[in-house]
């Protein structure tokens, strides 16, 4: 109960008095309780993410550092031109797949709001080709054509985060290909 003592004076007999208000809050505290239960276990599911984030990211780590290493080393060798294009392609995949387990490493720095970009100089129009190549393949599958254009207004050296430039471009052209039928991306 929530109680309320007010003093009060009687007009006809200027006697001074106490009114107290006595107010029922049950269902308040039982609101109060229930908010504090679902925040503690906000709290520790977020924790919980965190760690498992933590542990897989880790664990993804080791097997794609291994790939990237050994796909190092192919390119180091006689390839075809065909096989470059290969090799350089998956080299760039594992490497935007490490930026993005790195990026789920941070992402309590995300929830936050003190997300920095990783700005550095990069070629937009090799970018883009890199992401139509990477997904060339997907389109291929489809039987729809895929192909990039980069405005001659674009200039050849930008400062950008090319992971996350690169990881929306591949969000962007690999919905397109996903919902286009027929025709091309």
């Amino acid at each position: 109960f929530a109680w309320l003592d007010l003093p009060i004076r009687d007009e006809t007999t200027g006697e001074t008095g106490l009114r107290t208000m006595i107010r029922d809050i049950t269902r308040q505290k039982k609101i109060e309780l229930k908010l504090r239960q679902a925040s503690q276990e906000s709290e520790a599911a977020s924790h919980a993410k965190s760690r498992f984030l933590a542990n897989v990211s880790h664990e993804m780590r080791t097997p794609l550092n291994g790939i990237l290493g050994m796909s190092g080393l192919l390119a180091d060798t006689p390839l075809t031109p065909e096989q470059v294009s290969y090799v350089d392609a998956v080299h760039d995949s594992g490497t935007a797949l490490l930026t993005l387990i790195e990026d789920i490493l941070d992402m309590t720095v995300v929830e936050a709001g003190k997300l920095e970009l990783k700005v550095a100089t990069a070629k937009p129009a090799r970018l883009v080709e890199d992401v139509c190549e990477l997904l060339s393949s997907r389109a291929h599958d489809k039987g729809i054509s895929i192909s990039s254009y980069v405005s001659q207004g674009v200039p050849e050296l930008i400062e950008i985060d090319a992971g996350r430039l690169r990881q929306v471009l591949i969000n962007l052209v690999g919905n397109a290909l996903k919902f286009t039928e027929e025709g091309g991306v």
